[in-house]
């Protein structure tokens, strides 16, 4: 790393800390006789209404409008509540009857590895302005994106142009797939820069404890025990505490049950019993033993999980074909399997997070990730539908489950919880609109949903065309 690039990174860095949001003044959230609230002067005001606001707030999920103030959320309530609360200068959206709802945060997302490393350009385009563009047609607001030494070189003239419109979370990562450590201390170069209103933040470090990308995970059922594992529980532990001792959130990379018991009990270790204030996560769990599942709680490790399954390369004799075969001894691990419906389950409270772990072998846009939780099912290239077997449709969990996974369990993972991943006063406008309420869809017809328009701190950053009418700018 060059010392001028540390040196502008960190420039940059500290100039988006102190302009990226403005002004968030805090009101309370509008009660239904309550009408006396006026918007603050200062930038114009923007009442949507007539729609289907869905808050993912715990006591107001549900409104009929929301109130947007420059880069913040002023309020949510009724339409006659917001449409009076805009003020002479304010720009009435009347949504239709559609649903408008937070940005889909995904906080494990590889498109600008993609970008750096010259692979699915039909899917991400070829610079990081295409790729994130793209983001923004899919609804996603807000990213958590692991990079090597090189890549995030390679990712800084395109920070340093200001033209960051995503909000992005950088992991530099300890080792590398094959679990080959990097250079010693390289991500000492990129101190933590916490604050979850940037919109470029360094909030941890990325560690591989087993393979996938490079060799093969580590599991039990398979393999004789810490084959595929890259780090003892102890020594995973000491790196552990070694990052969080330096204000780094850890982010484990676990694919196994071996490698996901590891990881908890390194973080457990780096506890030291309590609380999981720096928020270590642990990543992929694909397969998880029955008794593994209440760990996740008793240690308060976040797992994040993925939203598509793989059930088409399993049905099509690739991947993990053997849970397909009923002859084969991997049947009796068909619930080890993305269990994510007993994963909740066994973890009431925990913030669950989804991910997309795109564009490499999933796919890039949220909504079909969405289909994918809710009925296990996942979609060809050519557009057909692997259909979702019996062992696997019963992993899956409800809509509202899968949009809080998708949201504010995904800001939660973040460490932005406080400023993105539901819709509430002083929290920024980082918001889509859907051309129809997931909650009352057919599920299988999720996938059918379209995003007409995309915000992010007030700024339409993405518009369908037809739909101009829902994207107004929050500017003078």
């Amino acid at each position: 790393m060059k010392p001028d690039s540390r040196r502008v990174l960190t420039l940059f860095v500290l100039a988006v800390m102190l302009l990226v949001v403005g002004s968030c003044q805090e009101q309370t959230l509008l009660e239904p006789e309550d009408t006396s609230i006026v918007p603050p002067e200062g930038d114009r005001a923007i009442a949507f209404y007539n729609g289907n606001v869905i808050t993912m707030n715990p006591v107001t999920r549900v409104d009929d409008a929301v109130l947007v103030r420059g880069a913040s959320i002023v309020a949510t309530g009724s339409s006659d509540q917001i449409r009076g609360m805009a003020g002479p200068n304010g720009v009435e959206v009347d949504l239709e009857g559609r649903t408008l709802m937070p940005g889909f945060v995904d906080p494990h997302n590889h498109t600008f590895n993609a970008v750096f490393g010259g692979g699915k350009p039909e899917i991400v385009g070829t610079t990081y302005g295409e790729a994130q563009q793209r983001l923004l047609e899919a609804g996603t607001t807000t990213i958590g994106n692991s990079l090597g030494p090189d890549a995030l070189e390679g990712f800084l003239p395109f920070v340093e142009s200001g033209e960051l419109r995503v909000r992005t979370s950088l992991y530099p990562s300890y080792n590398d797939p094959c679990g080959v450590r990097r250079s010693e201390g390289w991500y000492l170069s990129y101190p933590p820069v916490t604050d979850p209103e940037a919109m470029l933040r360094i909030p941890g470090i990325k560690f591989f404890s087993d393979g996938g990308s490079c060799n093969s995970g580590a599991y039990s059922w398979l393999q004789p025990p810490g084959t595929g594992m890259y780090f003892t529980a102890e020594e995973l532990a000491a790196v552990v505490i070694e990052v969080q001792e330096l204000g780094y959130q850890a982010k484990i990379h676990a694919l196994g049950d071996v490698a996901v018991e590891t990881a908890l009990e390194a973080i457990e270790t780096a506890l030291g019993g309590g609380p999981n204030t720096y928020r270590h996560r642990i990543e992929h769990n694909r397969i998880i033993r029955p008794e593994q599942l209440p760990r996740y709680g008793e240690v308060g490790a976040i797992p994040v999980v993925f939203g598509s399954p793989s059930i088409c390369k399993i049905l099509d004799g690739e991947g993990w074909h053997q849970l397909n075969d009923e002859n084969s001894p991997a049947v009796v691990i068909r619930p080890w399997f993305d269990p994510w419906r007993a994963l909740l389950d066994a973890n009431p409270g925990l913030p669950v997070a989804w991910k997309s772990d795109a564009p490499s072998n999933w796919p890039f846009e949220p909504i079909t990730h969405l289909w994918g939780l809710v009925t296990r099912n996942e979609m060809r290239d050519d557009g057909s539908v692997c259909e979702a077997p019996e062992w696997l449709e019963a992993g899956g969990v409800t809509v509202e489950e899968a949009l809080t996974m998708m949201t504010i369990n995904a800001a939660y993972a973040l460490v932005m919880d406080e400023s993105v991943g539901s819709l509430r006063s002083g929290k920024l406008a980082d918001l889509i609109v859907l051309s129809d309420n997931p909650l009352t869809v057919d599920p299988n017809t999720l996938k059918d949903l379209s995003v007409l328009m995309t915000m992010v701190g007030g700024e339409v950053e993405h518009c369908m065309p037809g739909h101009e009418a829902l994207c107004p700018s929050a500017g003078p």
